[in-house]
């Protein structure tokens, strides 16, 4: 109980950015004003001279955060004490809860490894909460357990939002970031990756550039991390969804085929029979990401996206007088379009790490597009 008490005065020191009286202490942790002070005094024993905590009459008490960070004292024993910030720590649990959901957990066990004060605790579910409507799910909270609950789809959403922000440029990086652990998955997804790219249209030597193929990974690897915490039934909507797609001429065969393949390997790889809309899911992540040297072969949409790509040069050339109508251009700008309109149409995000770094060096030529694309969704 000693070392807990430590690791939770110093947690809740760590998140306060000035002084805390020994009162406000004492409530946090449940004890007494006294036995913050014999803590405090135990803690700073062991840093000599300069002591971890600063204290300070009539203000109370402040971690040197600096010191802390810095220290290499062999008694401190502190490296158990998971120092977030609370922006991860939101994260994390949300991330927790959504790869297990409709499934409940213990609202304890969600949040003892933080120390969290009842008050810090409800304000984190609350912003929680609020974070999940933005994916229309819903966090319900009874009798000491919390759960997310709404459609598989939005919860993958969700999850893939927060693991897509994270930095991550190129998909090797994959390997050696936190979000994505267990790195036989990683291995399995990077070759069915692979797979995709190189049976498209007879073999075809090709790749899935950046950041269409990090949005592709995180599709197949939530597959991964759902199947394996919740059961997915197939139910009798879904086959009748599934029925209504691939009874739609316009969905491009080859596409499909992979898809269902890659599906069928997945099935093999973790010994579980996945829902058969998984397939056509994966479907929608292909036709909405740019394959380099492949042209999906869908029907209807080819006026669109000429239509959309013509529009947004010639308004982007009227805003900056400058000639950027060309072939080479056109050709390019369509490939993106096109995959574009189909994320649109299938409700597909994605995160591009490289959007900061574009809007500093093509600062004039982005405000323009965003203008001229601004224009056009009207």
């Amino acid at each position: 109980m000693s070392k807990e008490r430590e690791h939770k005065l110093i947690y809740l020191l760590v998140n306060k950015r000035d002084f805390v009286t020994a009162k406000q202490l004492a409530d946090e942790i449940h004890s007494s004003d006294k036995t913050i002070y014999r803590i405090v005094s135990k803690i700073n024993s062991r840093y000599g001279e300069q002591p971890l905590i600063i204290s300070e009459r009539g203000r109370g008490y402040k971690l040197d955060y600096q010191r802390y960070l810095d220290s290499d004292q062999p008694g401190a024993d502190m490296e158990s004490l998971s120092i977030v910030s609370p922006v991860e720590r939101r994260n994390k649990i949300m991330k927790r809860l959504l790869l297990v959901a409709p499934r409940r957990v213990r609202t304890n066990e969600l949040f003892e490894e933080y120390f969290l004060s009842a008050s810090s605790q409800i304000a984190d579910e609350k912003i929680i909460a609020e974070i999940l409507q933005r994916y229309n799910l819903t966090l319900v909270k009874k009798n000491g357990y919390l759960n997310i609950v709404g459609s598989e789809l939005n919860i993958r959403d969700a999850i893939q939002g927060l693991i897509n922000d994270t930095g991550i440029v190129d998909l090797n990086q994959i390997l050696n970031d936190d979000n994505f652990p267990r790195k036989y998955d990683v291995r399995f997804v990077f070759e069915q990756i692979r797979y995709i790219e190189t049976h498209i249209e007879s073999h075809i030597e090709s790749h899935i550039p950046y950041p269409y193929n990090l949005n592709l990974f995180s599709h197949m690897y939530i597959l991964l991390d759902r199947a394996r915490n919740t059961k997915m039934p197939v139910s009798k909507v879904n086959d009748d969804v599934l029925d209504k797609y691939l009874k739609d001429s316009s969905l491009d065969s080859r596409l499909l085929e992979v898809s269902q393949q890659v599906i069928k390997n997945t099935e093999a790889y973790i010994s579980a029979k996945l829902p058969k809309i998984e397939g056509y899911y994966l479907y929608q992540y292909l036709v909405s990401s740019r394959i380099d040297g492949f042209v999906p072969n869908t029907v209807g949409d080819h006026s669109k996206v000429q239509l959309v790509t013509d529009d947004l040069i010639a308004t982007v050339e009227s805003l900056t007088d400058k000639n950027f109508h060309n072939s080479d251009l056109v050709s390019r700008l369509s490939e993106h379009i096109r995959p574009m309109l189909n994320r649109l149409d299938n409700h597909i995000n994605i995160n591009n790490n490289l959007l900061d770094q574009i809007k500093i060096e093509y600062h004039a030529v982005f405000e323009a597009v965003k203008t001229a694309i601004n224009q056009l969704a009207d």
